[in-house]
């Protein structure tokens, strides 16, 4: 598993991954990583934007990112994001279901999906970010229990701006309250993937890093949202780099480049 970030900030969605594969050789009986896979695919004409990690491949031989450009295709002229994001949670239940048979031994097949865009509600241009997955709570030490068979879908913007915002107006304050939360320091950041704990400690780093940095005129001028692409691509490589020297060749999960999909805050 290796690592996904979706950030949301005032000026757009940032959805960026690593590119590390891990090939599994089952009568050899050992592990090899690769920088394979494209992990994070937008839809045309910036309409939404995708990421998953876990599972390799779906819908028999597909790979995820062939699979995932498949149902793009597929959905390319929808109308209505939130309709599409439970279409995506059956499509990987569906044939969730029929690559693993109920005597299938699903323990390692995790599967985490992170959907985004923006809904127009009530008259107002709103981000979302569905979180679609298969297994319990994450344990920061431990990292993930077993996977289940059931997909759960939630979309997680309302739900956190109903849980800290002081504010009750969803959805005209959501901008509001990410630039609020920019202004004091905080961030709205979703992630799933290996050794979660360690890489919350390195994005929380470099993120106060790179606003010492910019408070003391060592960054470069350049658009808040290029500014937010960099740190989201930065935590990933970061954090690649440390897979890199800390970790032996076959147990790479993270690393191998950087891949970044956005959406700007629609005008």
């Amino acid at each position: 598993m290796s690592i996904l970030l979706s950030a949301y900030f005032p000026e757009g969605i940032v959805f960026v991954a690593d590119k590390n594969a891990t090939i599994t050789y089952e009568a050899l009986g050992r592990k090899h990583v690769e920088p394979t896979a494209t992990k994070v695919l937008a839809w045309p004409f910036q309409k939404a934007v995708v990421g998953f990690v876990g599972l390799g491949m779906l819908g028999g031989r597909l790979t995820m990112d062939q699979w995932m450009q498949i149902f793009i295709a597929e959905t390319r002229e929808f109308d209505d994001i939130d309709k599409v994001a439970y279409r995506l949670r059956d499509r990987i239940q569906e044939d969730f279901d029929k690559d693993y048979p109920a005597s299938t031994d699903i323990t390692n097949k995790h599967l985490a999906i992170h959907f985004g865009g923006f809904a127009t509600k009530d008259g107002v241009q709103t981000p979302v970010m569905y979180h679609i997955w298969n297994h319990g709570e994450i344990d920061p030490q431990t990292g993930y229990p077993p996977a289940e068979r059931g997909f759960k879908i939630l979309e997680d913007i309302e739900r956190d701006f109903r849980l800290q915002s002081m504010s009750n107006d969803y959805p005209t304050s959501v901008r509001d309250w990410l630039e609020n939360e920019i202004r004091t320091g905080k961030y709205q950041w979703y992630n799933n993937g290996a050794n979660l704990g360690a890489f919350n400690t390195f994005k929380g780093i470099i993120w106060h890093s790179l606003k010492a940095l910019q408070d003391a005129g060592f960054v470069p001028r350049s658009s808040a949202l290029d500014q937010r692409i960099a740190f989201c691509k930065m935590a990933v490589e970061v954090f690649g780099s440390f897979f890199t020297h800390y970790y032996p060749p076959e147990e790479r999960a993270v690393g191998g480049g950087v891949d970044a999909v956005y959406i700007p805050w629609p005008k």
